[in-house]
């Protein structure tokens, strides 16, 4: 079920690649596709895809389901290497028990599925690469296996930023881990690998400023750098709770109120505390630790580093399924910990225990599955059913931007997604499509309805409980401009929409389910 609809989320950011694909061609590869970030890696695995196999669904999913599958293999591997070399008892249980965990995490199915996200599936697994080999040269120093460990790194580096804690992950590697992994080579390891990936960091940084006129891309250093430090420990807990207390499956006042209380002032400041007082002891005290300490201490320290490029981001838990993607390279590590946590339970316990929370993942894998499936079914009947191609002006007053959190008719750009996707499969329509709001989905039956006020006035409200208003990604608030005015009403869940000029030949719209209805004037 996973890997059926896998690489198959044509929506939202998807939608503006593809069109800029067929804008650019080939010679977009050379800029990005004029993207805000150094992704050449990123538009040149996307591209090709697009290129070789069109909206073919089969090769779509092969591709992702197949990236992410050999991303569960790699975690195998790193850790069935990495604790053979520390004589860690079963190291093949903790591996395997790690690479299933990650394998079905409930909060892969966004990267997995939504078409737009390889880079975050090719990011990993250039990580992981360097990793594996960086072992390896450790216990046998080869120039071509450094060689290959700087070509995954780059890889990684020109497909997602995320590639910038790979150095930091070894340095918290060879400080928090026995000599003998390292087979009295960590000096090679430190100036032959780390400070080469941490200037090739420094060289990104100026290409960046460079090519695209600034230092930081992607998000814009006013995101990554302009928050307190306890605000990244708020941070840091919630992406502890969801990971290994799966929070966001939670009830959302539960899940409200915990996270509320992370970012209280004073228990942020305390849970910062208590993070540095943790690490200080660990780094001065390890080898005082019992080895299972170590390894479990280790593992929450690699998914603190992991998070580093988005934990001062938003953390979004309104919804499902958005922005699980953040946290999908840090899934590898939650994963090891849990498992390194199940192989305690004893020889008898241990396997019956991951069988369970195995159960337990997929059981939410299967929610969030299931939310895009239906994403996906929604649009395809709206873009099945809008019969008003060669009218003039078609007015949307209402479309889907999310069902559950996956996305469905999401915009960034003054809501054109809806008209994008028509541009994306280069379906001929001649209306100027005017999209005025969007709502969250539940349910595959939500619908809307309307109740015409006077000649320029409507009322379109939800015909059931649970919905909202959303605008560009997010809330909706009251908005107007040349052509029309939107009045929101949050205590009924509507809004007024006023004509402030009169479109020629003009349709008026809504969603109701899979299907459109018309305002009958």
């Amino acid at each position: 079920m996973f890997f059926q609809i896998a690489g198959n989320g044509f929506v939202a950011d998807t939608t503006g690649w593809i069109i800029q694909y067929q804008k650019l061609g080939w010679k977009g590869i050379f800029n990005s596709f004029e993207d805000k970030s150094l992704h050449h890696i990123y538009h040149l695995a996307t591209f090709l895809i697009y290129k070789i196999f069109g909206f073919n669904q089969y090769a779509w999913w092969l591709i992702f389901g197949g990236l992410h599958g050999f991303n569960a293999y790699l975690v195998f591997r790193f850790v069935n290497l990495l604790l053979k070399r520390w004589q860690y008892q079963s190291p093949m249980f903790i591996a395997f028990g790690s690479a299933i965990l990650f394998l079905l995490s409930p909060y892969s199915a966004e990267p997995v599925i939504w078409s737009a996200t390889v880079h975050y599936l090719i990011a990993t697994a250039g990580i992981l690469i360097a990793l594996i080999l960086t072992l390896k040269y450790a216990a046998k120093p080869k120039w071509t296996t450094l060689i290959l460990i700087h070509l995954s790194y780059l890889v990684a580096l020109f497909a997602l930023e995320i590639t910038f804690v790979l150095p930091f992950i070894l340095i918290m590697l060879l400080l928090l881990t026995p000599s003998l992994i390292w087979n009295d080579n960590s000096k090679k390891v430190w100036f032959n690998i780390i400070f080469v990936q941490i200037a090739l960091i420094g060289v990104y940084f100026v290409l960046n400023r460079i090519i695209l006129g600034k230092w930081v891309g992607h998000y814009g250093a006013e995101d990554h750098i302009g928050v307190s430090v306890p605000f990244l420990a708020a941070n840091f807990t919630k992406y502890l709770f969801k990971h290994l207390l799966f929070s966001q499956f939670w009830e959302y006042p539960k899940r409200e109120h915990w996270y509320n209380l992370f970012e209280n002032g004073s228990v942020s400041k305390l849970l910062l505390s208590f993070y540095c007082i943790a690490g200080v002891l660990m780094l001065f005290f390890r080898e005082k630790l019992l080895k299972s300490v170590q390894t479990i201490g280790l593992m929450i320290v690699l998914f603190a580093v992991s998070l580093l490029p988005v934990i001062s981001l938003y953390f979004n838990f309104l919804v499902l399924n958005e922005c699980d993607r953040m946290s999908y390279f840090s899934a590898i590590f939650s994963s090891i910990f849990l498992s390194l946590l199940i192989a305690h339970t004893g020889k008898y316990l241990r396997a019956p225990v991951l069988i369970a929370l195995v159960f337990i993942s997929f059981t939410f894998l299967k929610i969030n599955i299931n939310s895009w499936r239906n994403s996906i079914d929604v649009m395809n009947g709206l873009v099945h059913d809008f019969k008003w191609k060669d009218k003039k002006n078609v007015v949307v007053l209402g479309i889907a931007d999310n069902y559950q959190g996956a996305y469905a008719s999401r915009s960034f750009n003054g809501n054109e997604n809806f008209k994008d996707v028509f541009r994306m499969y280069q379906i001929p329509v001649s209306a100027n499509i005017i999209e005025v709001l969007n709502f969250n989905m539940i349910n595959k039956s939500d619908c809307m309805m309307s109740e015409v006020i006077s000649p320029t006035e409507v009322k379109i409200a939800f015909a059931q409980g649970g919905n909202w208003f959303w605008y560009n990604g997010i809330g909706a608030s009251s908005y107007e401009n040349d052509l029309y005015k939107v009045e929101i009403d949050e205590w009924s869940s509507s809004y007024i929409f006023t004509q402030k000029a009169v479109l020629q030949d003009a349709v008026y719209i809504y969603q109701c389910g899979k299907t459109w209805k018309e305002v009958n004037w």
